[in-house]
């Protein structure tokens, strides 16, 4: 079987199950890791740019934000070499997401700004919502509060299932003394019928702020 098969191979097995545990994790990384070590040896830019960037996914499912930075930085430089651009978007949104976890704001700043003057050239609308989502939880966490509700809106008005996102518009108007909004948006959300297991923290996280505003 050649090494680009086998590259393939590698990299499904290194990616088709999400899983929170983390010894499962860490062997996909290194199903990963060989699958990496095949795609050089086939001299296919594109594979090993996607392979690249599974690898930091699993990186980060590890809370190991330095190897994914790390690997991440070498899939943009491969799938720009490929000239993947749909998929180099994607990948520098989560470079610009691993340096908000590395609370380097104004590296995470400057990747979403970059993004932002080219979301005209995204044509997804998907990734277009994420970006806004992540640019407002980028914002928020910063208390940019008034530029973290204007990007949440926008997120909101492309259909966001993001549920953290409610945070940013219930916290940052409580923030802002716009308890009316505030209210509005933590009754909202609980109305809501969100799937993430996150989801039921961030309804406790509502229930109290309505208890303080009560």
């Amino acid at each position: 079987m050649s090494p680009d098969y086998l590259a393939v191979l590698y990299d499904l097995y290194g990616i088709i199950e999400d899983t929170k545990n983390i010894e499962i994790t860490q062997y996909q990384i290194k199903l990963l890791q060989k699958s990496r070590a095949l795609a050089q040896r086939s001299n296919q830019s594109d594979l090993l740019g996607l392979v690249e960037y599974h690898l930091a996914y699993r990186f980060n499912n590890c809370h190991n934000y330095y190897s994914a930075l790390e690997i991440i930085e070498q899939a943009e430089t491969n799938l720009q070499k490929s000239g993947s651009y749909r998929r180099l978007v994607t990948v520098q949104m989560n470079k610009a997401n691993l340096y908000l976890k590395l609370k380097i704001y104004s590296r995470a700043n400057l990747i979403y700004s970059n993004l932002l003057s080219r979301k005209d050239q995204i044509q997804n609308n998907l990734v277009e919502t994420s970006l806004y989502d992540n640019i407002a939880w980028c914002l928020f966490i910063q208390e940019k509060d008034e530029q973290a509700l204007a990007y949440a809106m926008q997120a909101l008005s492309l259909g966001s299932t993001f549920p953290d996102i409610y945070i940013v518009l219930a916290f940052s108007n409580y923030r802002l003394h716009q308890f009316d909004l505030a209210r509005q948006y933590a009754t909202e959300f609980l109305e809501k019928n969100f799937e993430e297991e996150r989801a039921v923290l961030i309804g406790l996280f509502m229930e109290l702020m309505l208890a303080v505003l009560d």
